[in-house]
């Protein structure tokens, strides 16, 4: 294993935030300060972020890579956040192509997965690599190539505070669980079902954004 030490970093405020963008949109076309400003403040406040400096520096990725591309609910802002990080910010090409973004979120999901079961939403890291060599194994997949037992952590979106592992953050852990929940009906019923869906209400609005088609899912919360 690889030894991590915590870091807390200052969160920025509009200011800052403007600044921020200010020194990197200089000379670039078509860039608007304020309303590059608005958006990234919108994009935190909606999926629940903190404006970090790494945190702002993805969403700037994210406009560099794609001009267009419009935040129509959570659910996308999210994937697009996640994609960044995982998948465009990864230097190994094989990271890229044969463990890519749907097989890592898959992951994800299951370790939510895992943690909602046991209503307890952490890991000991003796937990944490047994449940990633038991899916390593269903899955057939190489540890010592996917690098799920680092790359998580390297990435910011697993935390390994002395013993125990969990989400950086709480939104993320939400948004991975709900686009698990896709895949696994029984984890559906239960976000769904009339006793337990006030408590994945923002599961529950994640997966609304996550799938195209929302009837089955409103046909299901109408009862």
């Amino acid at each position: 294993g690889i030894r991590y030490k915590t870091v807390y970093l200052q969160y920025f405020g509009k200011k800052q935030v403007r600044e921020m963008l200010t020194k990197w949109g200089n000379g670039k076309e078509e860039f608007d300060v304020n309303k590059m400003t608005q958006k990234i403040v919108t994009y935190c406040n909606n999926i629940n972020f903190v404006m970090t400096p790494f945190n702002i520096a993805v969403f700037m990725t994210i406009w560099d890579g794609d001009r267009n591309f419009v935040p129509i609910n959570e659910g996308k802002v999210m994937r697009k956040y996640l994609e960044t990080v995982l998948d465009r910010f990864s230097v190994e090409d094989f990271q890229r192509s044969e463990y890519d973004y749907d097989v890592k979120q898959h992951f994800l999901g299951y370790l939510a997965y895992e943690m909602c079961k046991k209503d307890e939403y952490f890991f000991t890291i003796d937990e944490f690599n047994q449940l990633t060599d038991q899916y390593h194994q269903e899955k057939g997949f190489q540890k010592s190539k996917s690098k799920f037992d680092v790359i998580f952590f390297q990435k910011n979106i697993l935390c390994l505070n002395g013993e125990y592992v969990y989400f950086c953050n709480t939104s993320i852990m939400e948004y991975c669980l709900a686009s698990f929940a896709v895949v696994d009906s029984t984890l559906y019923k239960l976000m769904t079902g009339k006793e337990t869906r006030r408590n994945f209400a923002r599961e529950i609005s994640f997966y609304s954004g996550i799938v195209q088609d929302c009837s089955k899912l409103v046909n299901d919360l109408s009862d």
